[in-house]
């Protein structure tokens, strides 16, 4: 099963759609402030599941540097990782029913969540 290059990448294709999704409502203006959002990175792990109805897990989480600017002009930047968890099914297709959210992080410092996520064997993925 090639799920990142074969025809069955549509899952990951949600998944990211998911995840910006997530972001931005994470991150609405209001009058107090408003935010920019820029990906830094996408990141993919494929892991063993001990559940039989899955071949694997699969992890992808986005890294993106949010500017928050505020109403009196300051601004605000950090890095925030958004991400999500899903079984692979036997045929090759994401369990879109099954998504879970991985664990969030927000840091000034891109290097630190890059290992953060690398500790977690999530590797850069190209898309």
């Amino acid at each position: 099963m090639d799920l990142v290059n074969g025809s069955n990448n549509k899952g990951l294709k949600d998944i990211l759609k998911k995840i910006d999704d997530y972001s931005k409502s994470e991150n609405k203006n209001s009058s107090s402030s408003s935010y920019t959002l820029e990906p830094q990175g996408t990141y993919l792990g494929i892991f063993s599941s001990s559940d039989s109805a899955y071949e694997n897990i699969i992890g992808l989480s986005i890294i993106y540097k949010v500017t928050e600017t505020k109403s009196d002009g300051s601004k605000e930047t950090h890095f925030k990782d958004y991400g999500y968890a899903s079984g692979v099914k036997k045929d090759g297709s994401v369990d879109m029913n099954k998504l879970e959210k991985l664990q969030f992080n927000t840091t000034t410092d891109l290097e630190g969540l890059k290992s953060y996520l690398s500790n977690y064997k999530l590797k850069e993925y190209k898309q």
